[in-house]
Formats: structure tokens, sequence, C-alpha cells
């Protein structure tokens, strides 16, 4: 089932869905897993962001890391993916469910293949050291933001 277009520019407006269809158009996000009722995709641009769909009957419902979903609670990335996600579904071209298959082998790993790998990303990515600081009760120093 497509999202609806006409709902999207509705609840997004004509100015953010014209810039979503920019972005599809341009290449500048890209679909990197979907099933069913859910699609992830990467945006580039001036910063790099991770957009998540959910289908919700025939409401759009998502999160994107950029600044203006923070804002409005939308994006001109959320409109490209919905977009992308339709012509894939057309065109019988969408990506595997990844994470459902990364969900799958990381319940393989034993508890200190988890850790190594979590610490591995957390060092190479200071928001998810952050976010695990955070969870863990330990002290951030908010100097660093």
């Amino acid at each position: 089932m497509p999202y609806d277009e006409d709902r999207l520019r509705k609840a997004v407006g004509e100015k953010s869905f014209a810039r979503g269809r920019t972005y599809a158009d341009q290449g500048q996000v890209i679909l990197l897993s979907a099933s069913a009722d859910h699609v992830l995709a990467a945006a580039f641009g001036a910063d790099d962001y991770t957009v998540s769909l959910e289908r919700r009957g025939p409401d759009v419902a998502g999160r994107c890391t950029c600044p203006a979903y923070d804002d409005a609670g939308h994006c001109k990335h959320m409109v490209a993916t919905a977009l992308l996600a339709n012509e894939a579904a057309a065109a019988g071209k969408m990506p595997a469910d990844n994470e459902r298959d990364v969900v799958a082998r990381i319940a393989q790993l034993d508890r200190r293949s988890l850790e190594k790998l979590l610490l591995g990303m957390a060092m190479q990515d200071w928001k998810l050291l952050r976010s695990l600081h955070f969870a863990l009760g330990l002290v951030w120093d908010e100097d660093l933001d």
C-alpha cells in the first residue's frame, strides 16, 4: 500500500512536500530497508540523517534525525522517503527488510561480542556514546555538546 501523497502534502505543507520531491529526484535520499509497515532511509546533504517511517493506516508517522523534524515534527527527508518508497513499490524494487536480518544476527551474538560491537560503534559516534552514558546513568559533561 503506497503512502498517500495528497495526505502527506496536506500534513507537511506544499513547501516541505516540494523540497522532499526535489531531494528524492536528486538522489539525496536512499532507501535502506523496508517491510510492510516500516521504511528506513538515509538522507544526504549538508549533514547526513536517518529517516524512519511507519505506516499507521492511511497516515505516515516517523522520525528524522534532522533539526527540521525536531522543530516541526516532519521534514523534507520524510517526504522524500515516502515518495521513494512509493516509486520502489510500484517498480517492485523495495529494499530487503535489513532491520529484521540485523535483529536476528544480533540475537545470535554472545554477550562479549555484543559488548565489543556496541563499544566499538560508540567510540566512533559521540552521540551514541552520549546516549550510552545517559542510558547507563553515567555522568556526561554537558559542555561537550
